[in-house]
């Protein structure tokens, strides 16, 4: 360890010390730092293979999702078929039973008058 010193604490030095550094911070700031859509991936380092692993893994899990969602939506897309055949069968079946009705009522009608 260093023995203790007395600092020097004069403002016009301090003031002069830190005038000229704090445009050549800015001026490397500024140079170094390139907007986020201008970095060119050449100059990225390469992921190592436990990270090009983990990338390997997002994508095929991204990729797993798509295909859930698809499939998903054709599961739905079927059972939405089915209930559509289903809902027309009893259409079908309810016109035919009101068209029996219809034809019932008009023989009724018929016997009721001959009868009077």
């Amino acid at each position: 360890m260093c023995k203790p010193s007395r600092l020097t604490n004069t403002a016009s030095s301090t003031a002069a010390t830190l005038t000229p550094i704090v445009p050549s911070i800015v001026t490397l700031v500024a140079s170094a730092a390139p907007a986020p859509d201008m970095i060119n991936v050449h100059y990225l380092p390469m992921p190592t293979a436990v990270g090009q692993r983990r990338i390997e893994r997002v994508i095929i899990a991204e990729q797993t999702d798509e295909l859930e969602q698809s499939e998903r939506l054709l599961e739905q897309t079927d059972k939405l078929k089915k209930l559509a055949k289903k809902k027309n069968k009893l259409l079908k079946k309810a016109a035919k039973v009101v068209k029996k009705f219809d034809k019932q009522l008009r023989k009724t009608k018929q016997t009721l008058e001959l009868i009077s």
